[in-house]
């Protein structure tokens, strides 16, 4: 049977108060949204940071740069404001604002990592207690799950300092649901694929900048140009992905 397709995107980061970069940025995305061109059938994920300054004029610039004939899996990251992104999208009929979706015989949950005023992200018990009655109804479904942050560290100060900091909460509760096969993240601008006995962490460029892999202070990597990443889920349970990349700006 053929793999139903999953097209991440992350770290759009519109909007925004310098101009020429807010510009930039949105042609990037237009750029990615026309090359990795979601058809039917697909499914759109976007992990967080939609907006660089979680404005409403930023979320409407995301619809219209993307709303493809698919639908449209969105979820808010540090630099985003949840209320105005909900208020924003809920009206779109291709976006699913919610925490649970079924899709190609998977089902893919959706966690809000977003903690206010803050850089690093937080799921904090509630929501943990309210993922582990979720994954407890469906234990037979292969299932991802998405959230911004990413639970574990990438082996860079600067980074590993913002990321999820109850992944190691999260990370013990997966291992008791062997049904999640992979964890889909934004956050860290690189590609990265880790793994925790049959758990698949995966990190995704971004549409706007690259972040450099390793660094332990904050470096940008010029020589990486946008990117997104495609998934294929198989209704077996089994899975594969590739990062795909456009060319940097000269």
């Amino acid at each position: 049977m053929s793999p139903a397709r999953l097209i991440q995107i992350t770290d759009t980061h519109l909007g925004g108060p310098d101009a020429t970069q807010a510009a930039r940025w949105a042609q990037q995305l237009r750029d990615v949204h026309t090359a990795a061109a979601p058809r039917p059938g697909d499914l759109l994920l976007a992990t967080g940071d939609i907006a660089e300054d979680g404005s409403a004029a930023a979320y409407r610039q995301f619809r219209a740069l993307t709303d493809p004939p698919c639908p449209v899996v969105v979820l808010p990251g540090n630099h985003d404001d949840p209320a105005v992104l909900a208020s924003t999208l809920g009206a779109w009929p291709a976006a699913r604002l919610g925490d649970d979706h079924h899709f190609g015989g998977w089902r893919l949950l959706s966690l809000n990592s977003h903690l206010p005023g803050r850089i690093e992200g937080r799921l904090g018990a509630e929501r943990l207690a309210r993922l582990q009655t979720m994954l407890a109804a469906e234990p037979a479904t292969p299932t991802a799950l998405a959230v911004h942050h990413p639970p574990l560290p990438l082996g860079a100060d600067w980074i590993d300092q913002t990321r999820l900091e109850d992944g190691p909460v999260l990370l013990q509760l997966l291992q008791r649901h062997p049904q999640v096969r992979l964890v889909l993240c934004g956050h860290v601008h690189q590609a990265r694929r880790q793994r925790l006995a049959d758990l698949t962490v995966l990190t995704t460029p971004a549409t706007s900048r690259q972040f450099a892999v390793a660094s332990d202070t904050f470096a940008l990597d010029p020589q990486q140009g946008p990117g997104w990443r495609e998934v294929h889920l198989y209704p077996d349970g089994h899975w594969q992905s590739v990062v795909h990349r456009l060319p940097a700006a000269a």
